[in-house]
């Protein structure tokens, strides 16, 4: 018989699929699609250039980044994104970072090596999942990330009014599901990056909060902070001086950026 704990697994792991907005129409025409063997889709922009891969989060899709796309390609690069399983253009599937990690590694073969890297909240525990197994990049920039999965999952489970006992078996059920242990898939307990690392995060973000992204700022020494305000965890993707901020870490050129 399932229980409340497995219940609870199900939500978080079969995401809801959002409804595009209107400024993300131009990147999701402008791609070239590709399905891997696992029926998950490769989104490309771009023909020529060193490559720059994007991984969007949780209830999101790989159009989010339009205005970085536009960056990207304005400078002379080819951005490659690839949506986890029940998110944009992916076929229906259960949805974790690991799940998602394995969809990043199953692009390698055909669209590495990637000179940089780019995420979005859940996206950069995705990442990082991949990164343990053979994903490897320049530069990174990683914007709203969430640094520990373990605490947030301890935190929504309080938040829903488990009890102790109850935390404990949805954790139980949520690291089966998930293939690997939770502490595993926390970034700030995972050895420092060699590349630089560009961190940028909003503070008044109440989805993922800035707090510990500050705090891993302090850990990494190749680490660069840019905390904005007003922005909160979705319209950061749209934000010009975020988006030039970061092409030019990735090394876009703001010149060619500024061209129609």
């Amino acid at each position: 018989m399932r229980s409340a704990a497995d219940y609870t697994a199900d939500a978080i792991l079969t995401p809801r699929r959002r409804p595009a907005e209107e400024w993300e129409e131009p990147a999701a025409v402008s791609a070239v699609t590709h399905a891997l063997p696992s029926g998950n889709v490769v989104s490309t922009w771009g023909d020529t250039g060193p490559a720059v891969l994007l991984v969007h989060g949780w209830e999101g899709r790989s159009t989010q980044f339009a205005g970085l796309i536009r960056a990207v390609v304005a400078g002379g690069r080819r951005a490659v994104a690839v949506d986890a399983p029940g998110h944009g253009r992916s076929p229906d599937g259960e949805f974790s970072p690991v799940r998602h990690g394995e969809a990043l590694l199953e692009a390698l073969p055909r669209f590495a090596p990637f000179d940089a890297l780019v995420t979005h909240s859940f996206g950069s525990t995705s990442a990082f999942h991949a990164m343990r197994h053979g994903l490897a990049v320049n530069r990174m920039a990683l914007i709203s990330p969430l640094v520990s999965l373990s605490g947030r999952l301890t935190k929504f489970a309080e938040q829903v009014g488990m009890a102790p006992a109850q935390r404990a078996e949805f954790l139980a059920v949520l690291q089966e599901r998930l293939g690997v242990p939770v502490p595993d898939l926390d970034i700030d307990t995972l050895p420092e990056p060699a590349v630089p690392v560009l961190l940028c995060h909003d503070a008044d973000d109440r989805e993922v909060p800035a707090a510990p992204t500050r705090t891993l700022a302090e850990l990494w020494p190749n680490a660069t902070l840019l905390l904005t305000t007003g922005l909160r965890h979705r319209r950061i993707l749209t934000e010009p001086a975020v988006v030039k901020a970061v092409a030019a870490h990735i090394g876009c050129t703001p010149q060619r950026i500024l061209e129609p």
